[in-house]
């Protein structure tokens, strides 16, 4: 992601590098190493990846640490309820009567 002067990868101070690029890009929210690893690993999970691949590929040794890490946005949860043939989209916190198509 980010080569040291030779063109190698680095092996130290990506967080320093990413907040940098952060900073370069005009990102105000605090981000780091594990706001990359978090979005990663949410990513993974909406694309079909099951919880036990994304708790491998963290290096995970407890399934409760990888659920930490993970969040899904409302458009993949829409997504999801339409597999069943529903049409009301979802609201976060609240239970909405579906319509059948």
């Amino acid at each position: 992601m980010f080569p040291n002067k030779y063109g190698r990868p680095r092996k130290n101070c990506l967080d320093r590098d990413i907040r940098k690029e952060l900073k370069k890009a005009d990102v105000v929210d605090k981000g780091g190493w594990h706001c990359a690893r978090r979005t990663f690993a949410s990513h993974l999970l909406m694309a079909g990846a099951d919880v036990e691949s994304v708790r491998i590929i963290l290096g995970h040794s407890d399934l409760e640490t990888t659920k930490r890490y993970l969040s899904v946005t409302d458009k993949h949860l829409n997504e999801i309820v339409d597999l069943v043939g529903f049409t009301d989209k979802i609201e976060r916190g609240k239970v909405l009567p579906f319509k059948k198509r």
